[in-house]
């Protein structure tokens, strides 16, 4: 009996110890979880100085795109906003950030995309950017009627509705070889809920790839 009792109480020992590792365990690793998350949190946030130093640039950088915006030099605004002096600027402060969007995705179309799909040469990465730029100009997803994107500048609107018209459509049927239907029945999954999907768009460019070469 005694030999039973000893055993029983060195068995609840063992568990009781077991049970405390265990716990010590999970405390470390919440601990050690709260710190990372802590320092990834501190590491993004700016100072009131650094806030104020990029609102300063944004001051003065944004009237000079708005100057070749309102010149409807679209060329020179992509190309400034892709300049080493916008790196340190949140262009996603500028208020035609969603049209310099799609009006740099037309371009890549033009000078990237299409010359390698001419020349052989348009690997699976950049057919994936190819498909989701004529993707959405199809579905219109820069026009909130179309979309979720809140983006109602109607002459922005029918400055893209005209290279949908007048390049992204020929691309789309003459080039990639996909036709309305194709594009309808697609509508659903792409477009689901209003947002324009992209890993779907990802899913016919590795299903069609061979077709683009």
């Amino acid at each position: 009996y005694k030999k039973s009792l000893s055993g029983g109480i060195k068995t609840s020992f063992i568990t009781f110890a077991v049970m405390i590792g265990l716990i010590l365990i999970l405390m470390g690793a919440y601990i050690l979880m709260g710190s990372i998350i802590e320092d990834s949190l501190s590491s993004g946030t700016r100072t009131p100085e650094e806030e104020m130093a990029e609102l300063a640039a944004e001051k003065e950088f944004f009237p000079k795109l708005d100057s070749l915006y309102e010149a409807g030099d679209h060329e020179g605004l992509v190309k400034l906003a892709r300049s080493e002096e916008a790196q340190a600027i949140d262009l996603w402060n500028y208020k035609h950030y969603e049209f310099l969007t799609f009006y740099e995705k037309y371009v890549d179309v033009r000078d990237i995309y299409i010359p390698e799909l001419d020349s052989g040469k348009l690997d699976k990465e950049h057919a994936a950017r190819l498909t989701e730029c004529v993707f959405e100009y199809y579905y219109r997803s820069y026009d909130s009627n179309m979309s979720l994107s809140g983006y109602n500048d109607e002459k922005d609107i029918a400055i893209l509705d005209g290279i949908r018209e007048d390049h992204m459509l020929e691309i789309l049927h003459s080039r990639l070889m996909y036709t309305d239907e194709d594009m309808e029945a697609a509508k659903d999954d792409i477009m689901e809920g209003g947002f324009f999907h992209l890993s779907e768009a990802y899913d016919y460019s590795d299903r069609y790839y061979e077709r683009y070469r």
